[in-house]
């Protein structure tokens, strides 16, 4: 046994205490456990590749426990609860200058019972945590003290969220569709069914592509004389009617022939003599291109004094 003099102890233990903090603690306010150069962010930087930190293990009485602490509770005090009580499970749990809010794993459990929750019926449950009445459907919710009164929902027919008979809750379609507004050439039926068609209440495009084209099909024979054709403007795409009868220009002349007669004047200029009808009293006759507003009559072909020559054309 070797007995060191007093002084010589006195070194020993002093080199010991600058040894450790020199390894414990770098710069001003940063403590570093298991590293010399712990981070500046942090006032305690703890590193270590196969350790744990504990974080103090105590018995707390309940979530509004102010005694087991020493001292008394601080704003973000941090424990590990290790005991089971009406209102409190083991779990980390911290200190919100109220009462105790337990860390959650982030899982939210829902209960179902006859009759409302208490502090027995279901045991232990977490803040956040739903528990659905039967068989009326009220639900409640835990906010970590106790259960929170209904919530109002209910098996109503008029609510958007109803119950069925299983129990489960469901989005009540009759409701939606009734609040569902349609316009723009869109309407709902009777059944709340929607269906294309309506007035427009703005300029409306659908747009295609040489690939994404529109087909209307099962389209009814129409009549030249009393339906109107369909036109687009070229440069917008905008859509209008157009009256058959004014695509069709037509001009009639009537003149009474002479003896021998076989040219006449057209009422306008030919463009197209196949576009040139020619009546000799009341029946249809051939006639030729003569120049740009005369017909001549078919070959061998030549009126009678008084015959009527009628001519209709058309652009």
């Amino acid at each position: 046994m070797h007995i060191y003099p007093l002084r010589k102890l006195f070194y020993v233990v002093v080199l010991f205490l600058i040894s450790t903090i020199s390894f414990g603690q770098i710069g001003s306010g940063n403590v570093g456990v298991g590293t010399s150069s712990p981070d500046l962010s942090a006032i305690l930087d703890i590193v270590s590749a196969d350790k744990g930190m504990l974080i103090p293990r105590v018995e707390l009485t309940g979530l509004t426990d102010n005694t087991t602490i020493t001292h008394g509770n601080k704003i973000s005090l941090l424990v590990y609860n290790t005991r089971y009580s009406s209102d409190i499970t083991p779990g980390f749990y911290y200190w919100n200058g109220q009462r105790w809010s337990k860390i959650a794993e982030g899982n939210v459990s829902i209960y179902s019972g006859t009759g409302s929750p208490d502090l027995n019926n279901p045991k232990f449950p977490t803040e956040g945590d739903f528990y659905i009445e039967l068989p009326s459907g009220n639900l409640h919710y835990f906010d970590g003290e106790g259960w929170s009164a209904k919530m109002g929902l209910s098996n109503d027919s008029g609510n958007l969220l109803t119950m069925g008979t299983d129990g489960r809750y469901y989005l009540n379609p009759q409701l939606i569709q009734s609040a569902i507004s349609v316009q723009n050439g869109i309407s709902k039926n009777v059944d709340n069914k929607i269906e294309l068609g309506g007035q427009l209440i703005k300029p409306t495009t659908i747009n295609t592509t040489q690939s994404n084209t529109l087909a209307i099909t099962g389209l009814q024979n129409g009549d030249i004389h009393q339906n109107e054709m369909l036109a687009i403007q070229p440069s917008t795409g905008v859509l209008s009617k157009i009256n058959i009868s004014s695509l069709i220009s037509v001009n009639e002349a009537m003149q009474i022939g002479e003896e021998g007669q076989t040219l006449f004047e057209t009422p306008d200029t030919i463009i197209d003599i196949k576009k040139v009808q020619v009546y000799r009293n009341g029946v249809r006759i051939s006639a030729t291109y003569f120049n740009a507003n005369t017909i001549k009559l078919e070959e061998g072909v030549s009126c009678y004094a008084g015959d009527e020559i009628r001519i209709v054309q058309y652009n």
